[in-house]
């Protein structure tokens, strides 16, 4: 079963945004942050979901409709999805049907044979014939066999000898990139045929394996139809595979809708349906920072690294936080930026920060408060909050102590934003800077100029 197009009408921040995929090849829908796509990856999630992903505002008088076209083995059917005036209403038909075929005019495409979606991180592992099978959508491709060969040396090659328990991997990326991976592996061993939709799958995946990831999901989606949502697009040198884009432009609406995708309610899952459950023993677990170790990340423009010398770890990060928001915002690039608080600045060293189960959680809570005070105000979507655990080097974990990272995705606008007190900061390689009013207005004139 493949999806043939998509129409969306009031749902979230989109007002009404058509697209038609191909059925094998990449489809790639492409946006900046807050632009909608989670909201569209949601809108096609919801016609399988249902209710439990949506949010709802009753205040809205207005209609939200989905229409999304499938075909599967020759039968295409329209699936509608509609809501007004707290009612909704849910049909699908068949609208085009081989003579040869004879089909119940109550079997839904979508239910028979359900899409897989993932967004966010989730932790699933891979095993020998997971390998085997990325290895088979290389070959005879020389061009990406290094990256491959770096991955399993450096990574998987632990699975070995420390019992599949956990894996050290201190790159974000890679960690990414092997999550991606296990993903596409497991749809692949699926006894039905489906699409696979992707969202935030590209995060912080660097360019060491981002064209490596692009090549697996072009191959992969020869025989199995991929829909990707990705700040990022790909140019298709090679010219051997279906590769399009779809970009996301001049939909936007102003009022809410009356549904939208409720970010939070399928976060971290493989839906709809998720891999078998393993034991804690038996599931490999993802360690990315040993105390005292040092990281071979170095700090540059759009890394930061911060120690926490003083006694109250919550307000020396609070102190700072806007502050590097802001500056990362105001250098108007397409690069993210990233604090990790827990490393010393010159060597590296993953030190860490004490913190309990209610610091930690009173620090998330606190973060999201100071960063909605920024001017303009932000999408909650453009930056995110991430406590890691910190472990000893035999991967024991060290009770209480943990990395915090901040990331801010590129967000563009005609404004300089402003911290909570209207202080403006822009980025140096040094750090950051406060602007003062002269040099306000000067880099105003300078962004008029350019």
């Amino acid at each position: 079963m493949h999806f043939k197009s998509l129409t969306v009408k009031n749902f979230g921040p989109i007002e009404d945004y058509s697209v038609n995929f191909l059925p094998k090849g990449l489809n790639i829908i492409v946006g900046n942050s807050a632009t909608g796509k989670t909201q569209m990856y949601g809108s096609l999630l919801s016609l399988i979901q249902g209710r439990k992903v949506l949010y709802f505002d009753d205040e809205s008088t207005e209609a939200s409709s989905l229409t999304l076209i499938s075909e599967h083995k020759n039968v295409i059917q329209k699936h509608e999805y509609m809501y007004q005036g707290k009612v909704f209403s849910c049909v699908f038909q068949n609208i085009a049907v081989s003579r040869n075929i004879t089909l119940s005019s109550n079997t839904s495409q979508l239910l028979s044979s359900r899409p897989t979606f993932y967004h966010g991180e989730l932790d699933i592992s891979l095993q020998e014939i997971d390998i085997t099978f990325i290895a088979s959508l290389l070959a005879n491709e020389p061009k990406f066999l290094d990256s491959w060969s770096l991955i399993k040396e450096k990574y998987l090659s632990q699975l070995q000898y420390i019992g599949k328990e956990k894996i050290v991997i201190t790159s974000r990326g890679a960690e990414q990139a092997l999550k991606l991976l296990a993903v596409i592996s497991y749809h692949s061993k699926l006894n039905y045929s489906s699409p696979l939709i992707l969202d935030e799958a590209l995060d912080f995946i660097d360019d060491q394996f981002l064209n490596f990831i692009y090549f697996v999901l072009i191959k992969y989606s020869q025989k199995n139809q991929v829909i990707l949502f990705s700040q990022f697009g790909y140019t298709d040198k090679l010219k051997q595979i279906s590769c399009m884009e779809f970009p996301l432009l001049h939909w936007r609406k102003e009022n809410r809708s009356p549904i939208g995708y409720n970010y939070h309610s399928s976060r971290n899952k493989l839906l709809p349906l998720e891999p078998e459950k393993k034991s804690e023993k038996d599931k490999p677990l993802i360690v990315r920072y040993i105390s005292h170790s040092i990281l071979k990340d170095e700090e540059y423009r759009f890394v930061e690294f911060k120690e926490i010398k003083g006694n109250n770890p919550t307000d020396s990060i609070l102190s700072l936080v806007d502050q590097y928001i802001v500056a990362y915002l105001n250098e108007n690039s397409n690069h993210r930026g990233r604090i990790f608080w827990g490393i010393t600045d010159e060597e590296r060293k993953v030190v860490g920060i004490k913190l309990n189960y209610k610091q930690r959680d009173e620090l998330r809570k606190r973060i999201s408060e100071k960063l909605g005070q920024i001017q303009p105000s932000l999408p909650p979507s453009v930056y995110r909050i991430n406590i890691e655990k910190v472990y000893d080097r035999e991967l024991n974990e060290i009770a209480d102590l943990c990395i915090v990272e901040i990331s801010v995705e590129p967000y563009q606008n005609s404004y300089l934003y402003s911290t909570s007190k209207g202080e403006v900061y822009i980025k140096t390689d040094g750090g950051k800077k406060k602007l003062s009013p002269l040099e306000l207005q000067q880099e105003i004139l300078l962004r008029r100029k350019n």
